[in-house]
């Protein structure tokens, strides 16, 4: 792949590749056969032999009274179907599928569901990039991708921080979360014209710092005492076990702590 040139690169895509859009990016102007025959006409087919295949595509994909509708006359799964048929127009041994389920019911995630499958049962590879864990028991692969949280198993740390002093500066690194034990602290972002604006305040029970560490990212804000405080420090992997079974999603929606 590394040693092909752009147009090289533009025929695997087109011959090799078919994709299934999570928003359908159908073509509103065109009807469904119209919009199935695209990948082929760029490619060089003749319209006769595009059109065939597009009919033929339509109705293996249960679609063979909706050929002339436009997409604005088709449910989401039917538009759903439709660009399932457009990436198979060039028959490619590839299929990348982005979150296909995302705008349908639970009627019409039924239909696309069953369709997928029947596409990995053709000797054809398919990957699906997905949030819907109903179409887990569809896989024959599942692999989960979550951010590297690391592996250390550090204690909790204790930090005792005066009145005026800084936990952290904007745009530096760290691994720890924190809890604040007792005192109030000053999330304020530093703007460009060397001013500072209050973020917010975190005072016992809060925490804060958690979205650097998790993805590996510079502090996006500086944190300072504005009172005698106490602070508990936790890896990204002691916060997840703090928080409980849905960790990460809790840490990115910055859920409340329940009580220890």
């Amino acid at each position: 792949m590394t040693a092909l040139d752009a147009r090289s690169l533009a025929r695997y895509r087109r011959c090799s590749v078919g994709i299934i859009f999570q928003a359908f990016n159908l073509v509103p102007s065109l009807n469904a056969a119209e919009n199935v025959m695209v990948p082929m006409r760029a490619a060089g087919m003749g319209r006769r032999e595009a059109r065939t295949r597009a009919e033929e595509l339509l109705s293996r994909v249960g679609l063979a009274d909706r050929m002339t509708h436009r997409p604005g006359d088709l449910s989401g799964g039917q538009q759903q179907r439709v660009a399932v048929a457009r990436a198979l127009a060039l028959d490619p041994p590839l299929i990348l599928a982005d979150e296909p389920t995302a705008h349908l019911d639970f009627i019409q995630v039924e239909e696309v569901l069953r369709l997928i499958r029947e596409l990995a049962d053709d000797d054809r590879v398919v990957v699906v990039a997905t949030h819907d864990s109903r179409m887990l028991p569809l896989a024959d692969q599942v692999v989960e991708l979550v951010p590297d949280v690391g592996t250390a198993d550090r204690p909790p740390e204790t930090l005792e921080v005066p009145a005026g002093d800084v936990v952290f500066r904007q745009n530096t690194m760290g691994d720890l979360i924190y809890v604040v034990s007792s005192g109030e602290f000053e999330i304020v972002r530093e703007l460009t014209d060397g001013d500072e604006e209050l973020v917010s305040t975190a005072t016992t029970g809060e925490y804060f710092g958690e979205i650097g560490p998790l993805f590996g990212l510079p502090r996006s804000a500086t944190v300072r005492a504005r009172s005698d405080g106490t602070l508990i420090g936790y890896t990204v992997k002691a916060f997840r076990e703090r928080l409980g079974n849905n960790g990460i999603r809790d840490l990115i929606e910055h859920r409340p702590l329940d009580p220890d």
